[in-house]
């Protein structure tokens, strides 16, 4: 609590303030950090980053945000952005003044896709001859075990084995994220060969450009998203594309990844090189007008604007899927710092070593009879014949290791 007051008193004084959107849209929703920074966001002016990847929850908070503050400037910056989620905008601050859109840019052919009826050795050989020429390659899969898998075939190839490969999603101890994060980009900003498997995380966290990207089908905006990934800057020849079947939806909707397909099968129809604003013309074509929000949802009501007096805070976004977890493994290095003189120095020891070993595992029925570790609230303790951890490839749950089909 002190450390958040504090923390709130020194960004009073700051002139530039770079934060998650849950910072500031806590507010909505009457969450504390939200509270507390409200003398700041009562006298802001706001840059809204990748707002096409918020959830609708969190979307709905951006709406109420916006009506809320009407007077106060806002730039929202979205690569792409569903017709119903703009209508939505312009229904609270009325039209849009869009910026103009750099034509050079979007009209440059940057992608050429590639048939989802690829076989998968033609793909492993794409990825071969791109190392081997010296180039990069994403490949963004959507669920861990897929990540995993991919990177521990990756390595057992003779025709990879040479060359640098990286496994990256959320499921590391945040230290060891923390140094994956920095051996991809380093790798991905030096000269020679380098492979990356990653979830997610590639989408908003990695500021890259590869030669050659492999993706699951996904939703529309996120396959936008990481195909943001590849060519960047559009000053070399079009990329190749690959989209794979991702056998199991998760965690996405299966509605959401047939979108995907659909609009991949657009794309491809094509038959030449496409570019940004061919991105764009497919998915307000396969995506029609579909209203926001959807039919039969509340997803713009805000705790904070009409709470009442029995206000209480509430979720942000959607509902997670994961909780923080210390490992079995790493409890003897807690306790090292728990039986210490219980005095604020310590405090703040055990908080850092909290933040730097936890690691974000998905929900299931039997976390609830995980004890919680001395000095960790919200900390579940992750048994070790149940969870396995290995700074290569992060934390797997055991099944995954056995049965997750690929």
């Amino acid at each position: 609590e002190v450390a958040i007051r504090t923390d709130v008193l020194r960004q009073l004084q700051a002139k530039v303030i770079v934060s998650t959107a849950d910072a500031v849209l806590g507010l909505m929703q009457h969450q504390r950090r939200g509270l507390n920074l409200s003398p700041v966001i009562a006298t802001g002016r706001f840059v809204f980053d990748e707002v096409h990847a918020y959830d609708d929850r969190l979307f709905g908070a951006l709406l109420n945000f916006l009506g809320a503050f009407p007077r106060t400037p806002v730039l929202l910056m979205s690569a792409s952005i569903p017709a119903g989620r703009r209508a939505a905008l312009e229904a609270v601050v009325g039209p849009l003044a869009a910026m103009p859109r750099p034509l050079e840019t979007e009209s440059t052919p940057r992608y050429i896709p590639q048939s989802m009826t690829t076989p998968m050795e033609e793909i492993w050989g794409a990825i071969e001859e791109c190392l081997q020429r010296g180039g990069k390659v994403l490949w963004v899969v959507n669920r861990v075990a897929r990540a995993v898998q991919f990177a521990k075939e990756a390595a057992s190839r003779h025709g990879i084995k040479p060359f640098p490969v990286k496994c990256y999603h959320a499921r590391f101890r945040y230290q060891d994220r923390r140094v994956r994060h920095k051996e991809i980009m380093d790798g991905f900003d030096s000269p020679g060969a380098f492979f990356a498997i990653t979830t997610q995380v590639a989408e908003v966290s990695l500021n890259l450009s590869s030669d050659l990207l492999i993706t699951d089908a996904a939703p529309v905006s996120s396959m936008i998203q990481r195909m943001g990934r590849t060519n960047r800057r559009g000053d070399k020849p079009p990329s190749r594309v690959f989209v794979l079947d991702p056998v199991n939806s998760a965690p996405y909707t299966n509605a959401e990844v047939l979108d995907g397909m659909v609009f991949w099968e657009v794309l491809c129809a094509y038959d030449r090189p496409l570019c940004q604003a061919d991105l764009s013309e497919v998915m307000s074509n396969v995506m029609g007008s579909q209203p926001w929000p959807p039919e039969g949802t509340d997803l713009v009501s805000s705790e904070w604007l009409t709470g009442g007096h029995i206000t209480q805070p509430q979720p942000l976004r959607e509902a997670g899927y994961t909780i923080r977890c210390l490992l079995e493994q790493d409890l003897d290095l807690l306790a090292e710092r728990t039986d210490a003189p219980r005095v604020d120095k310590n405090h703040g020891e055990v908080r850092r070593f909290l933040t730097d070993y936890e690691v974000p595992l998905n929900v299931r029925r039997e976390m609830e009879g995980w004890a919680k570790p001395n000095g960790a609230r919200y900390h579940r303790i992750a048994p070790l014949n149940l969870v396995t951890y290995d700074t290569d490839y992060g934390a797997q749950w055991e099944h995954e290791q056995a049965h997750d089909p690929i």
